[in-house]
């Protein structure tokens, strides 16, 4: 048995984004760059990447999807990420050998430190604080003059960590405030205290990447020269206080509380604990309560007495020199203030005698003015008089000004009267002329329209040939195609169970064994048994998931492997396309005739019109990119003819064009902003392939097989369609549908309005689920060395991945609700694919406003 599995575990953080066609700022990035430090080996030790086995060049990984949504769950720590190999790599400086999806990333659980060189802070300062560079570690110790000082974990600001949600190319200032990474240290139990190591002891021990230092052994500590030292933060000496705060003490009593905290053995003072509160009084110098309330402190425990009454002591002469000397400087300073009192008290009586003798002068003047003022008396009467009178006239004045203004007013108004006179004769004229210029023109248009028809149909036909230049030349209605040649093919008719076995598993394992050895692709027999039954069910299938998933190139592998030949057609669709028009072509009714369009469909559709399910082999046709156009508009034929019941027959205006039983199609589609929807007509009539479900699939084919002929449709038809022969040896009863499917199903139509919108199957639907599992039951059993009951459940789950789970489509918490119930029992029935494919709707529903879809990447 043969494996292929070059899936790898590495170590990093979430780096770069990469916006892609239709992403900006104001949506959410789905695509970015892992930067890789480490490689996590199969014994569970990490090595620097690049170091025991080559991984890539630029030491990066791209992420598929999910990129923002993953940055914000894990900016600031290390993480883990399962990564495949990059299908699509080219030696390209922004093509990465591996790539990896959102639900391969986790959080790395293992302690690791990282190491930060800055300058140790003070401990009341810590609350505030600017990093160099954002720690990619949630632990860290910082290294400062040879020694390393730690742990420490780092918690941005409200406003730096809103920058780092909003801009994932943020680089900093990164502010906010160290905390100690208490529960961690190997060295240390203690809460409020750090380890000082000697940096060197463990700089032989630290992994260097991309600049940065990493102990990923965390055993080298205890092996290095420490101590342990008290780091009494803020929050720490807060919470002494608030302690004490909780015991309800008033502000007289909350001295004597603090006196008995300093004095409990609980709380041993160290020398680096005394700074703080060194620093507390410091800041406090200018409080004589706090000071006050300090020397209570002291003064009331024996040993702070008999400490202060010794200091007094050794430095009584010193306080008394001081004392004087503070005494002489007191004085002298007295004495100036003194001299300055008496020097103003002069200046200011100096004022007063000048004040006092210009009131005297001001007197004088005010008496002689009031004795000329009473002879002025009968002047002031005259000068009344007088003002009255020009009172008067100047109300005359104002009046007269007035009437004037008036008249002005009314002479200006005739005036623009005047002009607008002048300007509406001037418009008449020019309507007047227009008025003549359209009659005019209405002779000449009813003088066209008068001209002989028979001159007009001379004049089409001479266009004829230009017109039919332009469309396209047409291909004469009396060309015929001939139908394609008659390969060599294997005729098998099974009568008995061990020849169909033998050759199921000859055929599937022949497909993996290629797929796998010669092209390095790694599919399971259960995967390929479970599309091979869908395409021998259904003219139909659709290929759907993520690009670069390999969808379309499974195709053209699948039709090299099983030399198609000439019965295989790749159709690329285009975006424009809106009829029928652009993938078979059209009547042009000028020469009489069909044009066939530049898809290449209807020379097909015309070589396989004379295959027989006996004779032929299996034709496959290919739409990739099939929704980038409404599948609906330019394909509306296919989906008529998918109907059993329905008349196998295209009909193209004069011709008809017989669809053989051994056509099949496969539609490979995309989901984003350029694709169209698939609509509920088309999911009812196909089998839908997540591809993306089967990213770790493995190759476990069981026999070599170098080569294998080609078989009629008919043995295709017999080994894995509706009628196929193991089928009917199967030992189950396959009239309906198994219990657990119709409890499934009871469960997604239960009419419960508190489960939102029921989902229904269609007849159609429930009878081609029913075929397909029992089908593939029989398969499997041949393909993967099953018994009956095991076979039928994996098949149950193939069946509800492929046929059930796409009809999804609801909002609403209801909704919500009717899946959860689905997804408890697909996983209470182990039924892997549909359980973790349901699972990964829900997780996308509540990222998208509760709107869950099968779709949604």
């Amino acid at each position: 048995m043969n494996s292929n599995n070059n899936s790898r575990r590495v170590i990093g953080f979430l780096d770069t984004p990469k916006p892609t066609y239709g992403e900006d700022e104001t949506t959410k990035i789905s695509k970015g760059f892992i930067d890789v430090l480490f490689e996590e080996g199969e014994d569970g030790r990490l090595t620097k990447i690049n170091s025991a086995q080559f991984f890539d060049d630029i030491e990066k990984v791209f992420v598929i999807d999910g990129f923002q949504e993953s940055k914000t769950r894990y900016h600031r720590t290390l993480i883990a990420a399962d990564v495949i190999p990059n299908n699509l790599y080219e030696d390209k400086t922004d093509v990465t050998r591996y790539v990896t999806f959102k639900n391969n990333i986790s959080e790395f659980s293992t302690i690791v430190f990282g190491m930060l060189h800055m300058k140790l802070p003070s401990p009341l300062d810590c609350t505030d604080i600017i990093l160099p560079t954002l720690p990619s570690t949630r632990s860290f110790y910082i290294v400062d003059d040879g020694f390393a000082y730690g742990p420490f974990k780092f918690e941005p600001s409200n406003e730096c960590r809103q920058n780092m949600d909003k801009n994932m190319s943020f680089a900093g200032p990164y502010d906010g405030s160290l905390r100690l990474s208490s529960g961690i240290d190997p060295l240390n139990t203690k809460p409020a205290y750090i380890s000082k190591i000697d940096y060197k002891d463990i700089e032989p021990h630290l992994t260097t990447v991309h600049g940065s230092e990493y102990l990923l052994d965390a055993s080298v500590l205890k092996q290095a020269n420490y101590t342990v030292h008290q780091y009494m933060m803020r929050n720490e000496v807060m919470a002494l206080f608030k302690k004490l705060q909780e015991r309800r003490k008033i502000t007289g009593q909350v001295v004597a509380a603090v006196r008995l905290e300093l004095q409990n053995k609980n709380y041993p003072l160290t020398p680096e604990g005394k700074e703080v509160i060194y620093n507390i009084c410091e800041a406090a110098a200018d409080d004589s309560e706090w000071q006050k309330a300090i020397m209570d402190i002291v003064s009331n425990d024996d040993r702070g007495k008999k400490l202060i009454e010794s200091y007094v002591e050794a430095s009584k002469e010193n306080y008394i020199a001081n004392w004087d000397k503070i005494a002489a400087e007191q004085h002298a300073q007295k004495s100036r203030e003194l001299k300055e009192v008496e020097q103003r008290l002069a200046e200011t009586k100096a004022k007063v005698a000048e004040q006092d003798q210009l009131l005297v002068n001001k007197q004088n003047e005010y008496d002689a003015l009031l004795e000329k003022a009473e002879s002025n008396e009968d002047l002031e009467q005259r000068v009344q008089e007088r003002r009255q009178e020009l009172d008067s006239q100047i109300q005359d004045s104002e009046a007269e000004l007035a009437r004037l203004k008036a008249e002005h007013k009314q002479l200006a108004q005739y005036g623009t009267m005047a002009e607008a006179f002048k300007a509406l004769e001037t418009q008449e004229a020019y309507l007047n002329n227009r008025k003549n210029q359209l009659e005019q023109s209405i002779q000449k248009v009813e003088q066209t329209l008068r001209t002989n028809e028979s001159e007009l149909q001379t004049q089409l036909r001479q266009l004829v040939p230009f017109v039919s230049t332009i469309i396209q030349a047409p291909i004469a209605s009396d060309d015929k195609f001939s139908p394609f040649s008659m390969p060599e093919l294997q005729t098998l008719k099974f009568r008995e169970m061990s020849v169909a076995q033998t050759e199921i598993s000859k055929f599937v394992n022949y497909i993996a064994g290629q797929l796998a050895n010669e092209y390095n692709r790694s599919y399971s027999n259960e995967f390929i048994s479970s599309v091979l039954v869908a395409q021998a069910q259904s003219l139909i299938s659709i290929f759907t998931g993520a690009p670069g998933l390999g969808k379309t190139s499974f195709v053209r592998l699948l039709k090299r492997i099983l030399k198609m030949d000439e019965r295989f057609l790749e159709v690329p669709v285009g975006r424009s396309w809106v009829s029928e028009r652009e993938f078979i072509g059209f009547f042009n009714s000028l020469s009489n005739s069909f044009s066939p369009s530049s898809s290449g469909v209807y020379q097909f559709l015309k070589g396989l019109s004379k295959d027989q399910p006996e004779s032929a082999p299996l034709s496959l046709m290919l739409l990739d990119e099939a929704n980038l156009s409404a599948i609906e508009h330019y394909a509306a034929f296919l989906i008529n003819i998918s109907d059993d019941e329905a008349e196998k027959m295209l009909r193209l205006s004069k011709e008809e064009i017989v669809i053989p039983d051994s056509l099949r199609i496969v539609a490979t589609i995309n989901h984003d902003l350029t694709t169209e929807a698939l609509s509920p007509r088309l999911i009812d009539r196909a089998p839908v392939i997540p591809f993306d479900s089967f990213i770790n699939d493995t190759a476990d084919y069981i026999d070599e097989v170098e080569s294998y002929n080609k078989l009629s449709y008919e043995a295709f038809a017999a080994m894995f369609g509706r009628k196929a022969f193991l089928r009917s040896r199967l030992a189950i009863s396959d009239d309906g549908l198994p219990q657990l499917l119709e409890e499934a199903l009871s469960i997604l139509k239960k009419p419960d309005p508190s489960l939102g919108s029921p989902i229904i199957l269609s007849l159609r639907k429930a009878s081609n689920l029913k075929d397909y599992v029992y089908t593939l039951t029989s398969v499997l059993m041949v393909t993967e060395k099953l018994s009956d009951s095991p076979a039928l459940e994996k098949a149950i789950d193939y069946g509800m991945l492929y046929y059930v789970l796409p009809s999804i489509q609801g909002a609403g918490t209801g909704t919500k609700q009717r899946l959860e119930q689905l997804s408890e029992l697909l996983d209470g029935k182990d039924l892997e694919l549909s359980s973790a494919k349901l699972k990964d709707i829900l997780l996308r529903g509540e990222h998208n406003l509760e709107t869950y879809n099968f779709f949604h990447y």
